[in-house]
């Protein structure tokens, strides 16, 4: 029941950056709303999928291409309002404390989950960083945090498709 809840508390804060990054043009939004996505659809996959190398490389083909769109947004992309940046991350920072701390069962898929749960507050933080530097006009700070989830983004996908396909 656990793994449920946080999976609806991430696709709901996955709507809320998606919506943000509409009003803001926030790339590093944009690289975490995907980010969350990634991880919605990697446990509706292997939930809905019997297939499972089929299933990693749907999720590693789509979590390679948001990559790529989020590094070209990033790069030709414009971006204000700072606080919606800082307001939203920081929710959405709270959203994966919160799902951390509610995963403390000792089995091995809880404690993968909580352990990415951890790092996804870490990009949080990163992007509520951006949000305070865009606040100050230093808009350079949303595109190298977009830059960083994406390409962590683009490497760990390229590792998903390639290992699925190796065992197509």
């Amino acid at each position: 029941m656990r793994k449920f809840i946080v999976t609806l508390l991430n696709a709901g804060i996955s709507a809320m950056m998606f919506y943000a990054y509409v009003v803001t043009g926030s790339s590093a939004l944009l690289a975490e709303a995907f980010h969350n996505v990634s991880d919605f659809l990697c446990l509706l996959f292997s939930v809905l999928s019997k297939y499972e190398a089929l299933s990693a490389l749907l999720n590693g083909s789509f979590v390679i291409v948001a990559s790529v769109l989020v590094m070209a947004k990033a790069i030709l992309g414009r971006v204000s309002g700072g606080k919606v940046i800082t307001l939203v991350s920081s929710i959405a920072l709270i959203v994966n404390i919160v799902g951390w701390a509610l995963l403390r069962e000792r089995r091995l898929d809880m404690r993968a989950m909580r352990l990415h749960l951890a790092g996804d507050a870490l990009f949080s933080g990163l992007v509520v960083l951006a949000g305070l530097a865009v606040s100050k006009g230093v808009v350079f700070v949303d595109k190298v945090v977009a830059m960083i989830i994406s390409s962590y983004m683009f490497l760990h996908g390229l590792g998903i498709v390639k290992e699925s396909l190796d065992k197509l």
